[in-house]
């Protein structure tokens, strides 16, 4: 009976160490895929780099170019709206200010204090 035990227990340890082992190598893998990633993502970045400024010295063919400027057309179109977005906040930003200068209530009374007299004054009438 006690061998069935230790047998088991060897058996849980020995599946326990290939799940663990199995998880070390998959998280290994998924670092390397990030790594990956980030890497691809740089490389889009430095290509589109390449070609706004391409574009700009006017030295892409006229079909990228036609494909460049609807592209650039949408990012401005999107920094137009951030604009207006962030002129939005200044005058919701100015009334949320006003509302906690009007909530804001004079400098509180100590309560501590308050509650002490309180309390000595009932056992003085108490003591009466």
């Amino acid at each position: 009976m006690m061998d069935e035990f230790w047998e088991k227990v060897k058996k849980g340890a020995q599946e326990a160490s290939e799940k663990a082992t199995q998880f070390g190598k998959i998280a290994k893998i998924k670092a390397e895929i990030a790594s990956l990633s980030s890497s691809r993502r740089g490389k889009f970045v430095e290509l589109g780099e390449k070609i706004y400024f391409l574009y700009r010295e006017e030295k892409l063919p006229e079909k990228v170019r036609t494909e460049v400027r609807g592209i650039l057309e949408l990012l401005n179109s999107i920094e137009e709206e951030i604009e207006e977005k962030t002129r939005q906040i200044k005058p919701v930003m100015k009334k949320k200010d006003k509302a906690k200068k009007k909530t804001i209530p004079e400098k509180p009374k100590d309560i501590s204090k308050t509650a002490k007299k309180k309390k000595e004054a009932k056992k003085r009438e108490k003591k009466k």
